[in-house]
């Protein structure tokens, strides 16, 4: 197998060899590189493309209907990214019950009334309490604080124990819309434990039940990331984004007739199928964007719906040598063509990652 790079052709054996090269230069990482050089040799030997699909498949496939797109909440909700207990950060406020006496030590008048003893968290990452100063609260859990606030106020200041109740009474937010096919679309402050996409979701009701083509993530510098919808039953995998504040999140309204396309695609979502227009796979495939120029997938699925209900599927190659192939296979609205990973895009993805992590540069690819 051969790998296209810009600069020509490189096999895997070349791609193996720079990478072994890499490793014994450079001990920067040293468990990555042994662990691409353990799996990449079983990768090149092992695995198998998809079968294309016969004459008679093809056929039975063309007479077929289009297939009813279900967006598969339980991946989107299993994707989301882990965040464990609440850490406050920056701008959140603090909101402590501990003891009078720690308390009455900032007080000018003995015997005023004492309300609860509140602290917003510094740009620095501290909070000022009464009696001991600053203490370090950004980055670590409530009971962290609570404990480093007892083990200074005892035994230096007070003869006997403490107990410090902490919680947030204020926290500090970062704004995001959400637009299109959810429950509820609107402007949403999140914190910083629900500073995700799949929270912003959730917060926002979810994507309605008549399903959507793709997500896009607009960041404020105008960035735009596209993340297909994981559809129920296909292998189009959903991953979670961390959101930093100012993002504009467009859910696209699944329309009635439209061509989806997920998978290895540059631009994966839904895209109108006008009425009076007949697009074949290639063209199918153009609308968004092409396939990924270095993973270089070989082969496309497309699925639709029988008379029957049943989902019926045909696999076609892809690449140069098969645009004939492409060209005959005549897409119906409702389609979903999906780029899927085989042995041979694993392989090229994970030395693309490899080359990303390491330095692309020190192997000598371009970066």
């Amino acid at each position: 197998m051969w790998v296209k790079r810009d600069m020509g052709l490189v096999s895997d054996r070349q791609v193996t060899q720079r990478i072994a090269r890499h490793a014994s230069v450079t001990r920067a990482k040293p468990a990555l590189a042994s662990l691409m050089l353990a799996w990449l040799p079983g990768l090149l030997l092992g695995g198998c493309a998809p079968k294309c699909s016969p004459p008679s498949q093809l056929e039975a496939f063309d007479k077929a209907g289009p297939v009813v797109i279900q967006v598969d909440m339980t991946q989107v909700a299993e994707a989301r990214i882990p965040v464990g207990q609440y850490r406050p950060i920056c701008g959140d406020v603090l909101e402590f019950q501990m003891p009078e006496m720690i308390q009455a030590a900032n007080l000018d008048e003995p015997g005023t009334a004492i309300p609860p003893y509140s602290s917003r968290v510094s740009e620095d990452g501290t909070i000022c309490v009464p009696l001991i100063g600053r203490v370090p609260a950004a980055g670590k859990t409530l009971r962290e604080i609570e404990a480093a606030i007892e083990t200074r106020c005892y035994p230096k200041y007070l003869a006997n124990p403490v107990s410090i109740v902490a919680k947030v009474s204020e926290y500090y937010t970062i704004p995001v819309t959400v637009t299109g096919a959810v429950g509820s679309p609107g402007l949403y402050r999140l914190h910083s434990d629900e500073c995700s996409l799949v929270s912003l979701l959730m917060k926002a009701g979810g994507i309605v039940k008549e399903g959507a083509g793709a997500i896009r993530v607009i960041r404020p510098d105008h960035e735009i990331k596209t993340v297909p919808i994981p559809v129920r039953g296909y292998n189009v995998p959903f991953v979670d984004i961390a959101l930093e504040g100012g993002e504009t999140i467009e859910v696209e309204v699944m329309e009635q007739r439209t061509l989806t396309v997920v998978g290895l695609v540059n631009k994966p979502g839904s895209y109108p199928y006008p009425v009076g227009t007949e697009y074949n796979l290639t063209q199918g495939l153009a609308l968004a964007g092409g396939m990924d120029t270095f993973v270089a997938p070989g082969y496309a699925k497309v699925y639709r719906q029988d008379a029957n209900g049943h989902v019926v599927a045909v696999a076609v190659k892809v690449d140069d040598l098969n645009r004939a192939s492409c060209a005959r296979v005549r897409l119906r609205p409702g389609d979903i063509i999906s780029v899927d990973h085989t042995a041979d895009t694993a392989i090229r993805q994970a030395i693309m990652t490899f080359i990303r992590v390491s330095g692309g540069a020190a192997i000598g690819f371009a970066p």
